[in-house]
């Protein structure tokens, strides 16, 4: 399996040059397939027109009841996998979730277990860190 990122123009640009107002997007191309994320919790900071900060911060549901929302596609364990961010990321981690709670964390997306699996991406810039979640069916 291969991983790589790739990066697509922000949408949403605040006063500075480079800033997003919100946290960028993450899709995910698996194989054939081109997997949207959940957004999952956040907390993101732009710089306003005036030098004033905005902050958000966001707490939703977990990773394991958002991945209920989630149609997960079967892949196989010897699939390419290309994260794609709107915006240049810091770094990343990886957690695998299982009855509500992470059974496993790294700095790539594991394709070998089997079964149904949840993952969350988070993400970390300048401007916040981000969490995305995806669950695939891996054969």
């Amino acid at each position: 399996m291969e991983e790589t990122i790739t990066i697509d123009k922000p949408v949403h640009s605040s006063a500075k040059e480079n800033q997003l107002l919100e946290p960028p997007q993450l899709s995910i191309d698996i194989g054939n397939k081109i997997i949207t994320t959940i957004q999952g919790t956040y907390s993101w900071e732009y710089e306003n027109k005036d030098g004033s900060m905005t902050n958000t911060t966001v707490d939703i549901d977990g990773p394991s009841e958002l991945a209920k929302q989630f149609d997960s596609p079967n892949v196989t364990t010897n699939s390419q996998v290309t994260l794609n961010f709107d915006m240049e990321l810091s770094k990343y981690a990886v957690r695998i979730w299982e009855d509500n709670q992470v059974v496993s964390s790294s700095d790539s997306i594991d394709l070998m277990n089997k079964g149904e699996i949840i993952y969350e991406i988070i993400g970390y810039w300048d401007q916040g860190e981000a969490s995305y979640i995806f669950s695939l069916h891996i054969d």
